[in-house]
């Protein structure tokens, strides 16, 4: 694979694999560059709504919200199934290492299901806060 994979070959063209890690294993100018992009936006956006009335989006986010829980829903609906599998298969740490453990026997790449490992656990800690935050306001987390 061609390391000069751009972002607009992995937005436009067709999708495949190679052609995303290709791009993505060069994480750091892309990501100047969608900051960089970003920011103009913001810019642009704001220069160009100065003197117009404020768009009217209560709709379009209604609309976005309920389609995102509808997803959400669904990816739930297959995934508990499957999270209690393997958590009555291999416990507790096979639910988040699992992936960690086939990489390492597959001879891939630790460093990168490490940070896999640590991103879901962090996750995990930030759906927890977000269930209750109440009671973890209450005992002073």
């Amino acid at each position: 694979m061609s390391p000069t994979v751009g972002l607009s070959d992995v937005l436009l063209g067709s999708w495949n694999l190679d052609k995303t890690d290709a791009c993505m294993s060069q994480w750091v100018p892309t990501s100047y560059k969608i900051t960089v992009a970003y920011l103009l936006a913001i810019y642009i956006g704001q220069k160009f709504m100065r003197n117009r009335k404020p768009f009217e989006l209560d709709g379009t986010l209604a609309a976005w919200n309920f389609m995102f829980s509808l997803f959400s829903g669904v990816a739930a609906y297959k995934l508990i199934p499957e999270l209690f599998e393997v958590f009555r298969r291999d416990g507790f740490v096979g639910v988040f290492a699992s992936s960690l453990i086939k990489k390492e026997a597959w001879g891939g790449d630790l460093k990168v299901e490490l940070d896999n490992l640590h991103s879901r656990l962090f996750t995990l800690m930030i759906s927890g806060r977000l269930i209750a935050p109440n009671a973890l306001v209450n005992e002073g987390c």
